[in-house]
């Protein structure tokens, strides 16, 4: 995205199979609960230097400085990803976005 994010989450169903996880090119996180391998519910507090996920019924949240995700899997859905942009980025695009608005609203 091109925006600094702060925080991701995202909706999955797991039926199965071998899945990963990695945040800004740290751990790959292996996740196989068949297998004997750990869940996504079993994902260690800190994924990634100063980020930390959470793992609720089907939902992880990222929380932290994210600039890169990789998610994914054999027999795995993932739906509703949702990147939020950190403060300042977001004040930017809103701030680019009226401006933009404005422009062309003089123009007519």
């Amino acid at each position: 995205v091109p925006f600094s994010v702060d925080e991701v989450t995202f909706e999955f169903f797991d039926m199965g199979g071998t899945a990963n996880l990695s945040v800004n090119g740290s751990t790959l996180y292996v996740l196989d609960p068949l297998s004997g391998l750990p869940a996504f519910a079993d994902l260690p507090a800190e994924v990634a230097p100063g980020v930390t996920a959470t793992v609720d019924s089907g939902l992880v949240t990222l929380v932290g400085p994210i600039q890169s995700l990789l998610v994914g899997g054999q027999e795995l859905t993932i739906d509703n990803i949702n990147a939020v942009p950190e403060p300042a980025s977001g004040a930017l695009l809103a701030i680019g976005l009226f401006a933009t608005w404005r422009r062309r609203r003089t123009r007519r």
